[in-house]
């Protein structure tokens, strides 16, 4: 095959994957303008982040820090492993896995891998023929680390190595997210910009990764409850804003709601959230359902181990 038809065959499958993205099945999924390469970087992860409208980046205390706010890695109060599997959409499956521990008193560190790839699909050159069948798979090893820089203020970071392969073409690239969280008079407040990096090749085209920024802000109410924010903005400028809930009786079983809400025009997965998590001494089960305009909802499971004593 013509090495044209082949980069061809990738930019269709690349404009598959982002329309694909942003039909999301979960908040936070959509990417800016259709316009960003790895789109499969920007999908959120953790049932129980998902309940609460994706307004998680302040409130990350387990694994999925490093997909949330890598500086919450000082403040984790164990080791944590957690796994998730989905079903997406056109027989796209997602994947992604975490492990996280403390490091000393001021120190965390972890590792995660997040991987997106498909069954067989079929292939056509520019004039419509077949070409056979082939198949696309998205990996990123994410290696993250967060230092309490005072007794109120932690910083993080992480390095993602990128390894794209459609019909065949393989692309390799590097990213990185810096983050912050503060405590200040009972809130804690954190940011996050993620997937720093230079654009991705293909063939002759080129895209930036889906560079986000996201600030939240999280407050106890008691013991039991608490209440969440979040505002981002997506590498073209387009914004939301999101929301959520928590309520646990008895440190066992947890109910949640959030919202999650577009700041600049119409976005299909906006909408109100809700889930349900059951913790035990060494484990917990998250739930999450989350809306789609025109795909209807989507039901998220989250699995996550706790190992060791606490910090």
């Amino acid at each position: 095959m013509p090495i044209q038809c082949r980069f061809f065959r990738c930019r269709l499958l690349r404009g598959l994957l982002i329309a694909l993205s942003s039909l999301s099945l979960a908040p936070g999924t959509a990417l800016a303008g259709g316009e960003s390469a790895a789109a499969f970087l920007a999908i959120d992860v953790g049932a129980r982040a998902l309940g609460m409208g994706g307004a998680y980046v302040p409130l990350a205390a387990d694994e999925t820090c490093l997909f949330w706010n890598p500086a919450a890695l000082s403040r984790i109060d164990g080791s944590y492993f957690g796994a998730t599997h989905t079903e997406w959409y056109q027989g796209l499956q997602f994947e992604w896995a975490g492990g996280v521990m403390p490091v000393g008193e001021r120190f965390g560190a972890g590792i995660a891998a997040t991987l997106l790839h498909s069954a067989p699909i079929a292939g056509y050159d520019e004039s419509g023929q077949p070409t056979g069948d082939f198949t696309v798979r998205d990996l990123a090893v994410t290696a993250g680390w967060g230092v309490a820089v005072t007794p109120h203020i932690s910083a993080g970071a992480n390095v993602k190595g990128i390894q794209q392969s459609i019909a065949g073409e393989d692309v390799t690239a590097f990213a990185g997210d810096v983050s912050v969280l503060a405590d200040l008079r009972g809130w804690r407040f954190g940011a996050l910009a993620r997937n720093i990096g230079p654009r991705i090749s293909y063939g002759a085209d080129s895209y930036p990764l889906p560079f986000g920024v996201m600030l939240g802000v999280v407050r106890s109410l008691d013991e039991n409850s608490l209440l969440t924010a979040a505002f981002g903005s997506e590498a073209d400028g387009r914004r939301e804003a999101r929301f959520g809930a928590e309520w646990t009786w008895n440190r066992v079983l947890s109910l949640r709601t959030g919202y999650r809400a577009s700041l600049d025009g119409d976005d299909p997965t906006a909408g109100a959230t809700a889930g349900a998590g059951f913790r035990r001494a060494a484990w917990s089960l998250d739930y999450a359902l989350t809306p789609h305009r025109d795909l209807g909802s989507a039901h998220r499971v989250s699995l996550s181990l706790r190992f060791g004593g606490a910090r």
